[in-house]
């Protein structure tokens, strides 16, 4: 996690940019962790961190399910095989990259505003990056 958040993410160690990160995650995903923190502010965060190296894992899954294209066009002709592949690697994409994830965060964030028992914790922007992903709390 130091070292996702050093190398070229936050762009900093973490402890000059938080006032402190609990080295044990509380929540994991199969792209990252997700980590307790606090700003140098004093607000309580949550901070999502990609695993090291795992946009190259992802890159290499998409390599070999592009092998299989013509596999597939020929157990299935009446699927465009072309398009399906082209759409899930687009979704895969967008799901690795935690700059759009804050985008629409921020963009649910509006549009849930006021929401009787929706709330939808703000995203901290400064310290977004592709591979890290910084918002309140939200207990």
């Amino acid at each position: 996690m130091r070292k996702m958040l050093t190398r070229d993410r936050v762009g900093a160690e973490p402890e000059r940019v938080l006032a402190w990160i609990d080295p044990k995650p509380v929540a994991a995903s199969s792209i990252g962790q997700v980590y307790r923190a606090q700003t140098r502010e004093g607000s309580l965060v949550a901070v999502k961190v990609q695993y090291r190296g795992i946009a190259e894992v992802v890159e290499a899954d998409m390599r070999n399910v592009r092998a299989l294209l013509p596999l597939l066009r020929r157990l299935l002709p009446n699927l465009n095989v072309k398009e399906l592949f082209s759409e899930l690697r687009e979704r895969i994409a967008e799901e690795c990259d935690y700059e759009l994830k804050a985008a629409n965060h921020r963009r649910s964030a509006r549009y849930r505003q006021g929401h009787p028992f929706v709330l939808v914790p703000a995203v901290e922007t400064d310290l977004a990056r592709r591979c890290v992903l910084v918002t309140e709390w939200g207990e």
